[in-house]
């Protein structure tokens, strides 16, 4: 992949290494081939270290301790542990005082360092140690191993491939491609749970034989074999009963703290402000909690009800924040071969657009900010939770018998003649609802998991061979079966879009621009203590996020926090039906794709006709279609390079 990018990587953190069990030379040349690939993602300092068994490679942004001490491969005192790291570990300074009574000498003031020695007194229990987002490869000289790990949510990537007693490993998928002896082949079961998902589930990616390592897991590759440990896991059983005000306080105490741990910085900090209640919150407290005025980015759109500038504008006018906010249009979206490259696999959620943007906005002006990611996860915020909350109550009031004998006649001798009133929709919407588990119901709708069967070619149904993309999600639900079905839906989050999509996306985008992400609602604190909360506190007369929105009352004007929630989604399908129109032809329909032979065309021409012509809404669908074809060009045809245009495919 170094060629013909180069001049055009991107801009992030980032670690990778070969390790051989063999005692093979490891190959410096390759090591900084891998390494460079992801230049720009840290555009301040390189490393190599090149040993025996085990070659470390980093690229370094620099946030904590700007000096050369921080400098990376870093090793313990003997040279017998190496390490190189991506992420800050925000309880750094405590464990550093903890070690130093235990005899520990520090070289630097680096948060990386206190790994290394937490890993000399503890062994892998130093992960269950460190708050933060990471990805951390470990070479253990003495015992001949590689240990590599990931978050507890996975903020941090970290991918790798194992074959023929060779472990390759990157934060970027595109270096550990370098770094594998042969290009790997697509894998057609992740291609089809892209589809179905927006994204590519882990532990899986696009290529056979490159898998990511699972969040709250570390893994040791050794000798005796490979090994996975999960360290961490989020338990919705023991609940806690508090009045009103006790949980408000609690949650209002962890969240200050988890604020404050995400202000340790040697250089400037903002947040991103969409004047929701996540982010509003986030930002009243760092007012509150900082010395400096803040500075907030804000992203609209030219369409509404896209367009929440106004919201941001009061949140950042009641905290006078130096704030900075700029409208998106439809020829943003002529960079997205440049996104298809920095994700360097299939992505099809919309939003890492604006996220790009508002990220490489802020670059401007700071290096690290503060978002609001991860109170709908924890505090119930999103409609598929709510959903199953209301359903719930269907299922109380409205008895089966009824549903039989009355609603379900009814409905059925009615036939489409209703479906204009929005009662009759949603009372069909819960009699489908009911009829099957909680599992069975819960999907990403976003995707294309409910039209495969006309989707796809026959050649594509050969080779997938009766593969179910859905498993991804239940297997999380049959992992806590004995909970309610708001508590499994929120696990299921926690364990699947939040990691694979919502945290890829801003990770990717934010580092793209050499910006560092944190979020304060994705401290293991707040999340723990969510957990514990009753489903019903948190979905209190039908209100999502309930203890939030009570919660931000205190900080926040009342009309932002009351309004219908829009998330931060694009008009990608009023865009198809006029500026990006031509792409849906030039693109998805051009005689290249046709060529792949995965698709009924004939279907994706009804659907683009459904959608252009108002009568079906299909965005989600086409745009998983449209960045497909273009990741095939630029990474399996190799003649689409990230600075393309759109333009020039039509």
């Amino acid at each position: 992949f170094t060629q013909p990018y180069i001049g055009k990587q991107i801009k992030m953190c980032g670690i990778c290494g070969i390790y051989k069990k063999s005692s093979s030379k490891i190959s410096e040349e390759k090591i900084t081939k891998m390494r460079d690939i992801m230049s720009s993602r840290g555009p301040d300092d390189a490393g190599v270290y090149i040993a025996e068994h085990v070659g470390l490679g980093h690229r370094r942004l620099s946030i904590i301790d700007l000096s050369e001490a921080g400098h990376q491969p870093m090793a313990n005192e003997d040279g017998t542990i190496w390490m190189v790291f991506n992420g800050e570990i925000y309880n750094f300074l405590r464990l550093r005082t903890r070690l130093e009574s235990l005899g520990h000498i520090f070289k630097s003031r680096t948060d990386c360092e206190v790994i290394i020695h937490g890993y000399e007194e503890w062994g892998e229990r130093i992960f269950e140690e460190i708050f933060g987002m990471f990805a951390i490869a470990l070479w253990d000289e003495k015992r001949h191993a590689l240990i590599l790990a990931r978050d507890r949510v996975g903020k941090k990537p970290l991918f790798y491939s194992e074959s023929n007693g060779t472990v390759t490993f990157a934060s970027d998928i595109k270096s550990v491609v370098e770094g594998m002896e042969t290009r790997p082949e697509i894998d057609y079961k992740a291609m089809d749970a892209f589809l179905a998902h927006i994204c590519v589930p882990h532990p899986f990616t696009i290529f056979k034989n490159v898998r990511k390592v699972p969040p709250a897991h570390y893994m040791i590759f050794d000798k005796h074999g490979t090994r996975g440990k999960q360290y961490w896991f989020l338990d919705f059983h023991d609940k806690i009963s508090m009045k009103e005000e006790e949980y408000l306080s609690s949650i209002n105490e962890l969240l200050q703290e988890a604020v404050k741990d995400r202000l340790v910085s040697d250089v400037p900090l903002g947040a991103f402000l969409s004047g929701g209640v996540d982010s509003s919150l986030i930002v009243a407290l760092m007012s509150r909690l900082s010395n400096e005025r803040v500075n907030t980015f804000s992203v609209g759109f030219d369409y509404q009800p896209y367009n929440e500038l106004d919201y941001a504008k009061k949140v950042s006018d009641m905290y006078n924040t130096n704030h900075h906010q700029f409208v998106l249009t439809a020829d943003y979206v002529n960079s997205i071969p440049q996104l298809v490259w920095n994700y360097g696999e299939p992505f099809a959620d919309s939003s890492s657009i604006p996220s790009y943007y508002i990220s490489k906005a802020a670059r401007e002006f700071v290096k690290v900010a503060l978002v609001g990611d991860g109170g709908d996860e924890s505090f119930a915020g999103y409609h598929r939770t709510t959903t199953v909350y209301t359903a719930s109550l269907y299922n109380k009031l409205i008895p089966q018998f009824l549903s039989n004998f009355i609603i379900s006649p009814f409905l059925k001798l009615a036939g489409n003649t209703l479906d204009g009133f929005y009662l009759i929709n949603r009372i069909k919407f819960y009699e489908n609802y009911r009829r099957d588990t909680v599992k069975v119901r819960y999907k990403n709708t976003m995707g294309c998991i409910d039209i495969r069967e006309k989707l796809y070619s026959d050649r594509l149904k050969a080779i997938l061979n009766g593969y179910n993309p859905a498993h991804v999600y239940e297997d999380f639900f049959d992992m806590l079966n004995d909970v309610d079905d708001i508590d499994r839906a929120l696990f299921v989050d926690i364990n699947t879009i939040l990691p694979d999509d919502y945290q890829v996306k801003m990770d990717v985008a934010s580092m793209s621009n050499s910006l560092e992400v944190r979020a304060p609602f994705l401290d293991h604190r707040i999340m723990e203590f969510a957990a514990k909360i009753p489903p019903f506190v948190k979905l209190k007369r039908r209100t999502s996020k309930y203890l939030l929105k009570k919660l931000a009352e205190q900080y926040i004007p009342k009309e932002n926090i009351y309004r219908p929630k829009w998330g931060f989604g694009i008009p990608i399908g009023l865009w198809f039906r006029k500026e990006l129109k031509p792409y849906l032809y030039s693109v998805i329909l051009s005689e290249r794709a046709i060529t792949r032979g995965y698709f009924n065309y004939e279907y994706i021409k009804y659907l683009i006709h459904e959608h252009l012509a108002g009568s079906g809404c299909h965005e989600h669908k086409l745009w998983s279609l449209l960045w497909l074809e273009l990741w095939h060009r630029m990474f399996i045809d190799r003649d689409l390079n990230p600075g393309d245009s759109l333009t020039v495919l039509k």
